[in-house]
Order: structure tokens, then sequence, then C-alpha cells
């Protein structure tokens, strides 16, 4: 028996997302690899130009780790979490 996950919503969604430009978003203290992920990876399909709102220290050791190809110019340090939610609003 085989199981088939998904719907291909997701993946028509991406498609018809292909003809627009890509949007600013601040990706806020992603200080774990999970959400440096999504981020590069919405980046490299051309869906955001990603801003990195944290501690600058920890943001590039993660990408590091992982060999994630980030902007260090498009990183915004902040020394804890509310101080990382404060600057991506007044991004």
């Amino acid at each position: 028996m085989t199981y088939e996950t998904g719907t291909g919503k997701y993946e028509k969604l991406l498609e018809r997302c292909t003809s627009l430009e890509p949007i600013p978003a601040a990706i806020v203290h992603p200080c774990e690899i999970s959400a440096l992920e999504g981020a590069a990876e919405a980046a490299a399909l051309g869906l955001i130009v990603p801003w990195y709102v944290g501690p600058t220290g920890k943001i590039k050791e993660l990408a590091a780790s992982k060999a994630l190809d980030i902007d260090p110019d498009r990183i915004v340090d902040a020394r804890h979490s509310h101080d990382s939610a404060t600057k991506a609003v007044e991004l």
C-alpha cells in the first residue's frame, strides 16, 4: 500500500508566485536552523528579500553550520528576541 501526501496546492502557489517580484521580509530572531533554512529557501526561490534581525554572531554561526548562503549585509544586529521584534517593526 502506498500513501501520497499533499494536494499540490503548495507547488501551485509557488508556481503562481514565480512571476512576482520578491518582497522584503524581516526574519525575526532566526536563532534556530529551520528559520534560516526557510528564509534561505524562500530567497532562493525569488519569493523574498530577507532581512535577518537578531544576534549577528549567532545568525552567522548557524548559517555557516549548514553552509547557507545568506547576505551578511542583510543582518540587523539585535541583542535578544524582544530587541529583534522591535527592530523588525522599525524596518
